[in-house]
């Protein structure tokens, strides 16, 4: 945008009352994927404002046979995450490579460089990454089951990140 704040030009809207129900999901990197922005300043010194993804339901999926993750959601506040059959998330003991983060903000240079793959795998993943967080999140009777990695692997897997700007 013309005032600079917007450097990857993100959007603004929310995800909110989505409901992923009785789904078979499989052979994909993740199975279902729910991230909001955080926080956002408004144009010219405006005041921050949360655009975190709502009230999204998650409920009786069977997600199989897929590589990094099952359900992963972070900047989400209300979400249910209910009855769902997580079974088989692994990564290949031939999976080792380099990359490099390709970041214009000044926060994140120390991520510039090449950094090796994160061998993370999870069948439940809420807030942690990226400064990800989760409000009033409830996950309730999911079966999570052979979740597999070289080096970390969790079947659920709730943290949360401080989020940071200035004033």
């Amino acid at each position: 945008d013309s005032s600079g704040l917007n450097l990857v030009g993100m959007d603004t809207l929310t995800n909110s009352n989505n409901k992923f129900i009785n789904n078979e999901i499989t052979n994909f990197s993740y199975g279902i994927v729910s991230l909001g922005l955080d926080y956002l300043q408004k144009s010219n010194g405006g005041a921050w404002t949360r655009y975190y993804n709502i009230n999204n339901i998650f409920r009786n999926n069977y997600i199989h046979g897929c590589y990094t993750g099952g359900i992963v959601i972070g900047n989400e506040e209300n979400a249910l995450i209910e009855g769902n059959r997580i079974d088989t998330i692994a990564r290949p003991t031939s999976d080792i490579g380099w990359y490099y983060v390709i970041n214009t903000d000044p926060f994140f240079t120390q991520l510039s460089s090449p950094a090796l793959f994160d061998r993370f795998t999870t069948g439940i993943k809420a807030g942690g990454d990226t400064l990800s967080a989760v409000m009033n999140l409830r996950i309730v009777n999911n079966e999570v089951s052979n979740i597999a990695s070289e080096s970390h692997a969790t079947g659920i897997h709730v943290e949360q990140q401080q989020t940071m700007y200035s004033s």
